[in-house]
């Protein structure tokens, strides 16, 4: 289904929310997408990551999203477009969290790789401290 692109509400500017009704967010199932849920947004090729949240001033087939993510997708506000909507999974949630453009989300995702890569590190040297006791 193509959707009008229109303007993120002022408050969503930056903080990479995608606003449809919840009759036009559909995944490729059919299937309504939850709202609150990070997707995969596919237009003509290009990939965004987004948090998906429904819209109820009006029923239309349309989207609010920020300028950010419209240049990320090469579409310009006003036009009518194919998008498609996927759920992200945890990995697609993790690199939504990394590239995000609020950076409370960028820290976070980026001390949590950090604290898996000690957490790796500290079990390696565990591991070997044990083989080296033997």
């Amino acid at each position: 289904m193509k959707l009008m692109i229109l303007a993120s509400a002022r408050d969503d500017v930056y903080r990479d929310i995608v606003r449809v009704p919840e009759q036009h967010r559909l995944d490729g199932n059919g299937a309504v997408v939850p709202e609150g849920s990070v997707c995969k947004l596919t237009v003509a090729g290009r990939t965004a990551y987004a948090i998906v949240r429904g819209y109820t001033e009006s029923m239309e087939p349309s989207i609010h999203m920020d300028e950010r993510l419209r240049n990320l997708l090469s579409i310009t506000k006003g036009a009518k477009v194919e998008i498609q909507f996927a759920p992200a999974g945890l990995w697609g949630e993790f690199l939504w969290a990394w590239n995000a453009s609020d950076p409370a989300y960028r820290v976070a995702a980026k001390l949590a790789l950090l604290s898996v890569a000690l957490g790796v590190v500290g079990l390696l040297i565990g591991g070997l401290s044990f083989v080296g006791s033997r």
